[in-house]
């Protein structure tokens, strides 16, 4: 493992060989398990055999869907992904926690921090075709605004009423294709993909809430080269 950029308390980014590892079991092997989709239209089941990374995006597309999707994996699948990823251990990694999020051309999502109490994750790029989507985090004074609880998306804090006119980012990034990134999900973030791409990334999320980001960032620091 070795860190291409640490920009902490926001997010630090590494280079690692378990990033063409995952990618490519995830675009080109159907392994024949079951994934899972909680935000799935109605009319179709919440369960659906394994689908490569270019063969769920042709199905959106035939769909003409444009939702954001967060799509897991079963634990026995998340088990021979999380084998590969060396940090899995460092995070405790959960099984029921890693999924893939995929973000549809032209989409925006509001400022939220992730999950109920979160605090931070890692992230691995799966289908990154350019630098057209783009994390920005904000500083705390959005705690003045309204904050909604979204239950029926896994638990997100999510702002209600922000105006980006009024509210400038105080740090930005663009995920690159061939690396992965600690990020700090316990601070209001958002993302914009103004590509015409999808953006497909790998989440994984910790057992335990109270790992933080810098509890996280040393342990990543201790590993690198």
């Amino acid at each position: 493992m070795v860190i291409t950029r640490d920009e902490a308390p926001y997010f630090i980014e590494f280079d690692d060989p378990s990033v063409k590892i995952v990618q490519e079991m995830l675009m080109t092997e159907r392994l024949g398990t079951i994934l899972h989709e909680p935000y799935w239209v109605p009319q179709l089941p919440t369960t659906i055999p394994y689908r490569t990374i270019p063969e769920l995006i042709a199905e959106f597309e035939s769909l003409q869907s444009r939702r954001f999707r967060v799509i897991s994996f079963d634990p026995e699948q998340a088990k021979r992904i999380l084998k590969e990823v060396p940090l899995a251990n460092a995070l405790s990694a959960s099984v029921f926690r890693v999924s893939m999020f995929l973000t549809p051309p032209n989409f925006t999502w509001t400022p939220h921090k992730d999950g109920k109490d979160l605090k931070v994750g890692v992230n691995y790029p799966l289908y990154i075709k350019d630098s057209g989507c783009t994390t920005h985090w904000y500083s705390d004074e959005l705690d003045e605004l309204e904050v909604f609880i979204r239950e029926n998306a896994g638990v997100t804090r999510e702002l209600v009423g922000f105006e980006a006119e009024k509210h400038k980012p105080v740090h930005s990034f663009t995920m690159q294709p061939d690396k992965a990134v600690l990020f700090n999900t316990d601070v209001y973030h958002n993302f914009e993909n103004h590509s015409p791409h999808w953006r497909v990334i790998m989440t994984l999320r910790s057992m335990i809430s109270t790992v933080d980001f810098n509890t996280m960032a040393a342990r990543v620091r201790k590993r690198a080269k």
